[in-house]
């Protein structure tokens, strides 16, 4: 089994405001990627989106294999090395 990855949103999603407004931090495009399509080429396995605001985000199962990791997240390649 493959792990999991969730990219989730903290409270300080609000300094991204206007852009944060309709959208995830994960979902923002910075450069020709969002943070989730980052987090998918590098880190090489699935990527999900946790939010606690309301109809953001994906449904997630838990399982012991999730890794959770802050959408704000500078450098990916730090934590495939991990």
């Amino acid at each position: 089994m493959a792990i999991k990855v969730v990219l989730f949103e903290d409270s300080k999603y609000t300094n991204f405001f206007p852009i944060s407004r309709m959208r995830t931090v994960a979902d923002i495009r910075t450069g020709r990627y969002t943070q989730k399509e980052r987090a998918t080429t590098i880190l090489n396995c699935p990527v999900m989106v946790h939010s606690e605001r309301g109809g953001f985000g994906d449904k997630i199962k838990l399982d012991k294999d999730t890794l959770f990791l802050n959408a704000r997240v500078v450098n990916f390649d730090i934590i495939k090395e991990i």
